[in-house]
């Protein structure tokens, strides 16, 4: 079995977690990146945040997609995503946090 992904495979299917991008699945080329405290780190090549979260074993999560450049910060998405699974759907495509 090849090593996991982050980013990659269980995004694929349709759902809620599909909808809130992460890691490689960021479109943008330039993003505004949110340490896992909140504290700003500025603007980076997306690239370079992803390499930034996965070296600290977390994920780059789109949290602003319709800013420019869009916002994004270092998480640990599934512990994220176990937090808000119940909130309504509506929460996950509005680009909201």
């Amino acid at each position: 079995m090849s090593p996991r992904i982050p980013g990659h495979g269980e995004d694929d299917a349709k759902g809620p977690r599909s909808a809130v991008r992460r890691n490689h699945r960021i479109r943008a080329s330039e993003v505004q990146v949110l340490a896992p405290d909140g504290v700003r780190l500025g603007i980076m090549r997306t690239s370079d945040a992803i390499s930034r979260a996965l070296a600290l074993g977390l994920d780059l999560v789109e949290v602003a997609p319709n800013e420019h450049p869009p916002i994004c910060q270092i998480m640990d998405f599934e512990q994220y995503f176990r937090n808000h699974k119940d909130e309504p759907p509506n929460r996950w495509n509005s680009g909201a946090n």
